[in-house]
Order: C-alpha cells, then structure tokens, then sequence
C-alpha cells in the first residue's frame, strides 16, 4: 500500500491518496481477485506495549511561534519513572524550543509539547517519549503546513 500526499496550498482540498501497488506486475487481459481488510483511525490500534499518541493540539504561540499539544495514552506509562522520561522531537528546516514532558491528569497519560518557530516551508514532524534510550511510545510524525 502506498500512500501518497499532493501538495495543495490549503489544507481544506482533498489531497491524500492511497494505492496498492503489486511486487509483480499484472497480466494484462486477465481477471484478477483480490481481498482487502481496512482498519481506520484509533479505534484498531495494532496490538502494541508501547503507548500512543491520543491527541494534537496547535496553537499561535505570539507572533512568532506555533506550539503542539501532544497526549499520549498507555498501560507503559503508568511504571514510568518520571525523573528519567523525555520527549524528543525533531523536524528538518526547522528550529524546535521549549520541549516540555509532564504528567497529565486528565488522561493519566503524558503531555509532550514543544513550540515551532515560524517557518514558511511544509515541516515534517517525529516526537516519542524515550526513558532513558528506550522508546516508550510510538512514534508521532506530523506534516505542518503553515
């Protein structure tokens, strides 16, 4: 399955499609049958002990910066020792501050955020929680489009 973006100017055109595309080309001129099963969004997450990224928030930060929210969710986090749990998060062509990880109540998860420098160009997010080099969560990545 391949999954491919087309770069529009706002986000509110649909531009996101998906393809399945064979190891070995198809016969032309003959039948084919095929079957598929199609699992969406969080509700069949795949079987995982890491813990995952529930919510993003983004919001203005004044004038010159944006700030993402992210909670994380899991069983994982509930034997994480605080003094050693980080958030890392990169993007290239972009300058990244502020990167905060604190408990969050409301969920009995983790909050990661950070804030983002005004950049002009599409910033491609990565984020996880890591304790000490391991990773504890999944993998959080993000395409920004100022």
């Amino acid at each position: 399955m391949k999954l491919f973006e087309i770069p529009t100017k706002e986000e509110v055109h649909d531009n996101i499609a998906a393809f399945w595309q064979p190891k070995q080309p198809l016969a032309a001129k003959s039948e084919h049958i095929f079957t598929y099963r199609l699992h969406w969004g969080p509700d069949q997450p795949k079987s995982t002990s890491l813990a995952r990224f529930s919510r993003t928030g983004v919001g203005a930060r004044g004038d010159n910066a944006t700030i993402f929210v992210l909670d994380v969710i899991g069983e994982r986090l509930k034997s994480v020792d605080p003094k050693i749990l980080r958030g890392v998060v990169s993007a290239e062509k972009a300058k990244i501050q502020n990167i905060v990880t604190q408990p969050n109540p409301a969920t009995g998860g983790w909050r990661l955020s950070f804030e983002l420098l005004k950049e002009k160009a599409p910033v491609e997010f990565r984020a996880s929680l890591m304790q000490d080099n391991e990773p504890i969560s999944e993998v959080w990545v993000y395409r920004w489009t100022p």
